[in-house]
């Protein structure tokens, strides 16, 4: 391997293992400062979003000038932000791993809960608008009025689904809450990779129109 590749995708570990590092650092935290389970943690959390986006163009930018003086081809930019994104992934998924089995046992069970009782807040206000349309449609019709621009509310799940639900919530474990945070990092990393690397390229041509393409 190449010096300047060998350079890339050293880059490339680096930002990974900075941007995991961020992520699994922060729930260390905030699970330390009892705000994990809290609405301030949630939106805490949105930090690891902006480093993940930061580390990316600091490094997309300095893969460029590693890699070739020439302007990196869109392809070897996405390609090099997904790596960085997978890297990133594998630190969530280990840390993720240690803090439901190791440091923190109870946080799936409080997890499984939580999205239980979403489900169920969910189903009982879909029921009570579904409930509320079909009264108000009723009352519409009496007066022999149609109601223009409103859509039919949501039905709610049937018991079927919503048992399907329940079981998939239940059977929620750490390799597949872990499995979440890898698959996250790689969705993520491509969501932010596709504009980073596309305005970093139309930039690299502006500057050097005859480079490669």
């Amino acid at each position: 391997m190449s010096g300047p590749r060998l350079v890339g995708m050293r880059l490339n570990l680096v930002a990974g293992l900075l941007i995991g590092g961020f992520g699994v650092g922060l729930t260390l935290v905030l699970h330390g400062a009892g705000l994990l389970r809290e609405p301030l943690g949630g939106r805490l959390s949105a930090l690891a979003l902006a480093v993940h986006a930061g580390v990316l163009v600091w490094a997309l930018v300095l893969h460029r000038r590693a890699v070739s003086p020439e302007p990196v081809p869109f392809s070897r930019l996405l390609g090099a932000g997904l790596l960085i994104s997978l890297a990133a992934g594998v630190v969530l998924f280990v840390g993720a791993l240690a803090f439901t089995t190791v440091i923190d046992p109870g946080h799936l069970p409080w997890l499984r809960e939580t999205m239980v009782a979403e489900l169920e807040r969910w189903q009982q206000d879909a029921a009570v608008e579904g409930t509320a349309s079909a009264v108000e449609a009723g009352s519409a019709v009496e007066a022999g009025s149609v109601v223009e621009g409103r859509e039919p509310a949501e039905p709610a799940l049937s018991p079927e689904e919503l048992a399907a639900q329940r079981r998939a919530i239940e059977e929620l474990s750490p390799g597949s809450y872990a499995l979440q945070w890898l698959g996250s990092a790689l969705f993520t990393g491509l969501l932010l990779t596709l504009p980073i690397a596309t305005l970093l390229r139309i930039g690299a041509l502006r500057q050097a129109p005859q480079g490669s393409s």
